[in-house]
């Protein structure tokens, strides 16, 4: 990994994605690059993971690049059965963006806060489509003991019931009425 450019002791690699090079930042541990994304210091410079915003199911979600292994730790920001109803989530276009942002990324598969198994690149395909096609008159109500005055619904992949969520194939969101029309939109 070559630097490509430095700001205030940070430096950044060709993909925008912040590297920290000296000492004094492991005091601080963490450290916000000008693109939006995090890095914690490591104790070589090959093992420094990237950490970055990836805004969906609540806007202050992380990920986190494991460059050397190929890896990406998204936590609950991408799973094949998401809640983007809550007070903290995000509309569907900020949803959209961060599968297209994490789905660019060189890696071989994203590892999810609720995910049975390492999700792939088609597994973020099937999270994408099932946002575009959510439509809260056709979806199921969801019980839950958060926001249940917004009336959440799981609306799966046409041909998918909510008790199909373990099998190949199988993606859902769970949305409020107002999920089209949320403008929380997050800068890239």
């Amino acid at each position: 990994m070559r630097v490509k450019y430095r700001i205030r002791k940070k430096y950044f690699d060709d993909s925008g994605l912040c590297v920290i090079h000296t000492q004094t930042a492991a005091a601080r541990f963490w450290s916000q690059s000008r693109t939006g994304a995090w890095c914690m210091p490591g104790r070589s410079w090959r093992r420094r993971p990237a950490v970055s915003s990836a805004p969906g199911h609540t806007a202050g979600g992380l990920s986190v690049l494991w460059r050397e292994k190929k890896l990406l730790f998204v936590g609950d920001a991408a799973n094949f059965f998401v809640w983007l109803f809550t007070r903290e989530s995000t509309g569907r276009q900020s949803y959209l963006n961060m599968l297209d942002k994490i789905d660019a990324l060189p890696v071989d598969a994203y590892l999810g806060g609720h995910s049975p198994r390492p999700m792939t690149h088609e597994d973020l395909a099937l999270f994408r489509r099932a946002a575009l096609e959510a439509d809260y008159s056709r979806g199921e109500p969801f019980s839950t003991f958060l926001d249940q005055d917004r009336h959440p619904r799981i609306c799966p992949l046409a041909g998918y019931g909510p008790e199909d969520m373990f099998l190949p194939g199988y993606a859902a969101v769970v949305i409020a009425e107002d999920f089209l029309q949320k403008n929380c939109e997050v800068k890239k």
